[in-house]
C-alpha cells in the first residue's frame, strides 16, 4: 500500500468523526506554522497550498455540512 492510499484510508476513517470546519482550521494551523518556521520567506507559496488544501477539503466533505 502506497503513502497516498494510506492517507486516503485514514481520511476515510476520519470523515465521519471530523467536521469540515475542523479540517479547514487544521489547514490554517499548519500553514501558519510553516510560515513561522520559514520566517515568512515562502508566504505566497504557502498561501497557494493553503487555498488548494481548502478546496480539496471542500470537495472531500461536499454535501456533509
Amino acid at each position: 500500500m502506497g503513502l497516498g492510499q494510506t492517507i486516503r484510508k485514514f481520511a476515510d476513517r476520519a470523515k465521519d468523526k471530523i467536521r469540515p470546519e475542523q479540517a479547514e482550521r487544521g489547514v490554517d494551523q499548519v500553514a501558519d506554522r510553516v510560515n513561522r518556521a520559514t520566517g515568512g520567506e515562502h508566504t505566497s507559496k504557502v498561501d497557494k497550498a493553503r487555498q488548494k488544501a481548502k478546496e480539496a477539503t471542500g470537495k472531500y466533505f461536499q454535501g456533509r455540512k
